[in-house]
């Protein structure tokens, strides 16, 4: 019988394999992705994970408080494009992170990989996750890799504490970046906000 750690969330879970590594390590999980056909490759791999259908931007439609923690592999960036005349991304933005609040239990934490294209975007988003009541902020890992280079939003439910500070990201010899080694290029940086915007 397998004893379960915590249910999380998998966002933009496309076909479970991030789901996979969650189960493997004794998490319950939940995924949502907008492509069926994505869906429909879990299904097709008889994931252990619960999988739903639906976009982010539209907001999750969960209990308040259910979720452990989420997940994401380069979704959350998508909610900034407007694949659709009816898509407004600050609107979309707002949906998703005000209802992961919500869905997310105290002082639980989402890590969520992204990759926005420009500056202004990356802004966007943390400021929408702050806005929704999140601390936290971005890490970088491989900051001045062209090709290695990751960044991940990593966000606390609630206020800002000693215990859920934001970790630092990882440079090329795979060792944690010190400010000194971010501090030439604002672009490198890894950003922490609590509750930056109104």
């Amino acid at each position: 019988m397998m004893i379960f750690h915590s249910f999380l969330f998998s966002e933009g879970c496309g076909s479970g394999l991030s789901g996979e590594t969650l189960t493997e390590h004794g998490h319950q999980w939940l995924g949502l992705d907008i492509l069926a056909s994505m869906l429909d490759i879990a299904l097709e791999l008889e994931v252990e994970g619960d999988l739903i259908l639906g976009d982010l931007g539209q907001g999750l439609g969960l209990r308040p408080g259910i979720l452990d923690g989420a997940i994401s592999f380069s979704a959350v960036q998508w909610l900034c494009n407007a694949d659709k005349s009816c898509h407004e991304p600050r609107i979309r933005l707002k949906a998703f992170f005000s209802s992961l609040y919500r869905c997310l239990g105290r002082g639980a934490r989402a890590v969520l990989q992204v990759y926005p294209e420009y500056l202004a975007q990356r802004e966007l988003i943390l400021g929408f996750a702050m806005q929704a009541g999140f601390s936290g902020g971005i890490v970088v890992d491989y900051p001045h890799s062209s090709q290695r280079r990751k960044e991940y939003l990593v966000l606390t439910c609630g206020p800002p504490s000693l215990s859920t500070t934001t970790p630092a990201g990882k440079r090329e010899d795979g060792e944690s970046c010190s400010d000194e080694d971010s501090s030439e290029d604002e672009e490198n940086q890894t950003v922490s906000n609590s509750r930056a915007l109104d």
